[in-house]
């Protein structure tokens, strides 16, 4: 706003009849209409260790935007605010902008590749046997349980995976693994009974005894001495670690 005077030159041989009053005249401020400018957001991000960035489309130089919550890198979901002024006292600003909430993904990790290194039973010998998890993905941590045993059975090995931040999501699963340590043969085929023709009575007590020993077999023998005439079973009875073996052969 401003105000306009006239002011007489020469005044010693002029005089004014008359005034000029003052007249207030104004230039306002431009407005900038921001309502309809909108952002530069149509899709999730996806993590990647990179920054992500939405601002609004406009190039006006006619006003200052300030931002809050724009920017970030970890997955997660944000709101974004535009505070707007104008970029001198010579502008106004109206309309309104709308917050945008906009979104940065988990990056996906493929664990499909992953596979048992486990073809066929194993043979119990006494040792532990183990079944592992071939292959790395970046990442993703492994744990594995039921993947380690020394007797013979069935067993259930598990993979249990977890991202090493909350920026990555498992895509894909590693299915438990039924794995089995078979039983070992003891083979008691060698042993024989030493009787070659029957006995003849003589006062004295005659016995049949079992040849050859295996290795892990224990044999108790029974009815197998006596001294009077008749017809007599000799029993041999194989004790052995019946959870880890089975026989093969018999006596």
């Amino acid at each position: 706003e401003a105000k306009v005077s006239a002011t007489l030159v020469d005044a010693e041989n002029y005089e004014l009849s008359g005034q000029i009053a003052p007249l207030t005249w104004v230039i306002n401020k431009a407005k900038v209409d921001v309502s309809g400018l909108t952002w530069n957001y149509s899709q999730a991000f996806t993590y990647d260790g990179n920054e992500k960035e939405v601002k609004l489309n406009t190039n006006l130089t006619t006003i200052v935007i300030t931002y809050q919550n724009n920017k970030a890198t970890n997955a997660g979901t944000y709101t974004a605010q535009a505070t707007i002024a104008p970029a001198n006292t010579n502008y106004e600003v109206s309309g309104t902008v709308a917050t945008c909430e906009w979104v940065i993904n988990k990056a996906k990790v493929d664990v499909s590749e992953l596979d048992w290194d486990y073809s066929e039973p194993f043979t119990y010998d006494g040792t532990e046997k183990e079944v592992k998890l071939v292959g790395t993905v970046a990442n993703v941590e492994v744990s594995v349980s039921g993947n380690k045993a020394t007797n013979a059975g069935s067993y259930t090995a598990v993979a249990t995976l977890t991202t090493t931040s909350e920026n990555y999501e498992i895509f894909g699963t590693v299915a438990d693994l039924a794995w089995e340590i078979e039983k070992a043969e003891l083979d008691v085929t060698g042993l024989e009974w030493k009787y070659e023709a029957a006995f003849t009575y003589d006062g004295t007590e005659k016995e049949v005894t079992l040849e050859g020993s295996v290795s892990g077999v224990e044999v108790s023998v029974s009815g197998n001495k006596a001294t009077n005439a008749g017809t007599y079973t000799a029993v041999a009875t194989l004790s052995y670690d019946e959870d880890n073996y089975t026989l093969k052969g018999q006596v």
